[in-house]
């Protein structure tokens, strides 16, 4: 479900302008999970984001994230007007700090994940080995 052809296979189910969005768990400073999803998104999308549902910013603890992936660029404030507007429940839709997730997924390899090569368990060691702690 992290591969490129996966990515692929549901942007070509989309609805123009639909988004896709992908949850992962990872630490944002060390983790590698993420940055591999997020590179492989960028493959196949114009606009790729982390978000998640945390106002703080704990970025070396294992975090629930949600990976925004879109051909248009994710608009909260437009997004949670529309949601208001239909009566829905507002999100709990947070930026990590400005630049901080594009500045992490530029200092580590850029791993593309493939259905030749999606070696997830390798990725989410650090999460796993720190909750066994």
């Amino acid at each position: 479900l992290l591969t490129r052809e996966f990515n692929d296979a549901v942007k070509r189910t989309l609805a123009p302008g639909g988004v896709y969005l992908l949850t992962v768990i990872d630490v944002l400073n060390t983790g590698r999970l993420w940055p591999a999803a997020a590179h492989t998104l960028r493959r196949t999308y114009r606009h790729v984001e982390l978000v998640t549902p945390h106002a703080d910013f704990a970025p070396d603890e294992p975090r629930v994230y949600v990976l925004y992936a879109a051909d248009a660029p994710l608009d909260v404030p437009v997004l949670r007007a529309k949601l208001a507007a239909r009566g829905l429940p507002l999100l709990a839709t947070h930026r990590p700090p400005f630049g901080a997730a594009e500045y992490l997924l530029e200092q580590g390899p850029k791993v593309e994940l493939t259905e030749q090569s999606a070696p997830v368990d390798n990725l989410t060691a650090e999460v796993v080995r720190r909750k066994a702690r």
